[in-house]
């Protein structure tokens, strides 16, 4: 009878009723609903990894992981204490997949998106570039043209446009209306008359918007003013700037959406301001992305769990209310590591919650301390190392580590539990040397 009301619910035979284990808790492997935990450990009522010791009991574990939760990626085989589908492209049985992507472990047909020229240039490398109406088995497609929409402010006939790359639209919300996954931005400079209109994707919405990239010339940048995901939507952004003159953050996020930022320039000196704001979001990944002059926190991250903030420069933010780079609150969880937060205004990292904060260069942030109490902080590097001193100019370079003359930085970082960070802030591999370096960048 309890088994009929879903996952998690087992029978309490001291009190006679049906109970339902909480989100993370188990009373059976099958109640483990995610890859990275596939198993319980009933003594404590957890889930937790597969064995990544004993390779024989590991591949059991998730093979009956897969068979319980009916996985459609059939991901039958312990890999770094996760389920995963292949080891090589022999484990690869699914049509048209037939590469084993290293990154991941997940059987594709293209890796790159240059794979998938001539054509969209889009392949579905992960569940972030899922379309709407995709599942999982979909990884590894490369786009159909027919999919994508093109938006384009400085095309002289925009107004009349229809969204094809020779007609394209002027602004995002109409693309978005289109109900198509795919958008490519055109990017037309950083003067105000070529700024894009703020964008809001919701109602369960799977978009990707693609910029022209992070670093290309002011005058070939993409940049919005303003961007919000709420209503259970998902966004994925990539090669864009963003901004926001209203007095609101840079970036919202909110009520059981998920957002994906890449590649990403944000700043917002519009006070009150801010650059990524989470409240609620069912997940947040940031990644190599470059927050700079917020007048509020760079980061702010309250709620929700497996969220993702690797390899970011976080520099000369904050404001008298909101004053530090990065804020962690509300038991809010995941993976905090390789970033460079420095020059923000009043402190660096703040956690409401005991949350662990690793492999990052935190210093110079002003008179507040550089990581707060209940930071739970490994290997962070606070002094000792010369940053480039562009990073604090009017237009503000990189803050790279330029000295490091009592070796705290170079080779001193470890990787995540499942090495799931292959590269740094600029795409370089990592590690370069004989360990990772300490920050957003590989310093060799």
């Amino acid at each position: 009878i309890c088994a009929s009301l879903g996952k998690g619910f087992s029978c309490d035979t001291r009190q006679g009723c049906c109970v339902e284990a909480a989100p993370g808790r188990c009373n059976k492997s099958s109640d483990c609903a995610t890859n990275d935990k596939p198993v319980c450990d009933v003594a404590n009522n957890i889930c937790v990894s597969c064995s990544s010791t004993n390779t024989q009991l590991g591949d059991q574990q998730c093979s009956a992981w897969s068979a319980a939760q009916v996985d459609p990626l059939n991901r039958s085989l312990c890999i770094s204490g996760s389920c995963a589908e292949c080891r090589t492209g022999n484990d690869c049985h699914r049509t048209g997949k037939t590469f084993c992507d290293q990154t991941d472990n997940l059987c594709k047909g293209c890796t790159m998106h240059s794979q998938c020229l001539p054509g969209s240039g889009i392949c579905k490398l992960d569940a972030s570039l899922l379309a709407t109406s995709d599942t999982l088995s979909n990884i590894g497609e490369c786009v159909s043209t027919a999919d994508v929409v093109y938006v384009d402010r400085g095309y002289v006939n925009c107004s009349t446009g229809d969204g094809t790359q020779g007609k394209p639209f002027c602004e995002i919300n109409p693309a978005v209306a289109t109900g198509k996954s795919y958008i490519f931005l055109k990017g037309n400079g950083s003067a105000a008359v070529n700024m894009y209109q703020s964008v809001t994707v919701d109602s369960g919405r799977r978009v990707a918007i693609f910029g022209p990239g992070r670093d290309v010339p002011a005058n070939q940048q993409a940049i919005i003013s303003g961007i919000s995901v709420t209503g259970g939507a998902r966004i994925t952004l990539n090669g864009l700037s963003v901004t926001n003159g209203a007095g609101q953050p840079a970036v919202q996020c909110g009520a059981s959406a998920t957002l994906y930022a890449r590649n990403l320039q944000i700043s917002n000196s519009a006070n009150p301001g801010g650059g990524i704001y989470a409240n609620s979001c069912t997940k947040v990944e940031v990644e190599k992305t470059k927050i700079s002059g917020t007048a509020g926190y760079g980061i702010f991250i309250t709620g929700g769990n497996g969220h993702r903030v690797i390899n970011n420069a976080i520099i000369n933010s904050g404001s008298a209310v909101e004053p530090a780079g990065m804020r962690i609150s509300g038991s809010a969880a995941g993976l905090f590591s390789f970033n460079t937060v420095a020059s923000n205004r009043q402190g660096g990292i703040v956690c409401d919650s005991s949350v662990a904060v690793t492999d990052s260069v935190v210093m110079a942030n002003g008179a507040g301390p550089e990581l707060s109490a209940n930071c739970q902080p490994t290997r962070i590097v606070t002094s000792g190392v010369t940053l480039d001193p562009s990073y604090t100019n009017a237009t503000p370079g990189d803050p790279k580590v330029i000295s490091d003359p009592g070796n705290v930085c170079v080779d001193k970082g470890m990787p995540d539990a499942n090495m799931t960070i292959k590269d740094d802030y600029y795409g370089a591999k990592r590690p370069q040397g004989n360990g990772y370096d300490i920050g957003f960048q590989e310093v060799r």
